[in-house]
């Protein structure tokens, strides 16, 4: 929101204006807030929590003008009735937990990637920050090619 409130004053003060840009979403006296709704949001147009702000800004743009009314009614339209998601019950792991579960999973397959992996834990009903696995895959399949590098050096 903030970066619309934003674009719109630099919009005002823009040579561009006065060549007929927009000049309903200039003019609009305030944008109402528009909440991205969260996880509610999250079931309307799919995805992680990580790009839900993205996906709804797509959705709202794709059709039609840009004024602030038609973004409201868009965004009015895309809320209204969406259902307010299930919270998962997993069980937390420490970090070290974690790295024995990644570390399992790459020696069952080295390729295996972070969001493989990610999804093969919260599939067992636990839970990890998306962006911790992604670090803790990272070292444990530092580990785990360092571990080899000395196996064949000692070999």
């Amino acid at each position: 929101m903030a970066d619309l409130l934003a674009a719109r004053g630099v919009l005002r003060d823009s040579p561009a204006t006065d060549r007929g840009l927009n000049h309903e979403l200039v003019a609009d006296m305030e944008l109402a807030p528009l909440d991205p709704g969260g996880r509610t949001m999250q079931t309307v147009v799919g995805g992680t929590m990580v790009g839900l702000n993205a996906r709804v800004a797509h959705r709202l743009l794709a059709e039609g003008p840009l004024t602030a009314p038609c973004l409201r009614r868009r965004y009015d339209e895309l809320v209204r009735g969406a259902e307010r998601p299930g919270k998962h019950n997993r069980d937390r792991m420490d970090d070290e937990q974690v790295l024995t579960f990644l570390r399992a999973g790459l020696r069952q397959d080295p390729r295996a990637g972070w969001t493989v992996l990610l999804r093969a834990l919260r599939g067992d009903g636990r839970a990890c920050e998306q962006r911790r696995l992604r670090e803790l895959h990272g070292q444990a399949r530092e580990e785990l090619a360092s571990a080899g590098r000395q196996r064949l050096d000692n070999d």
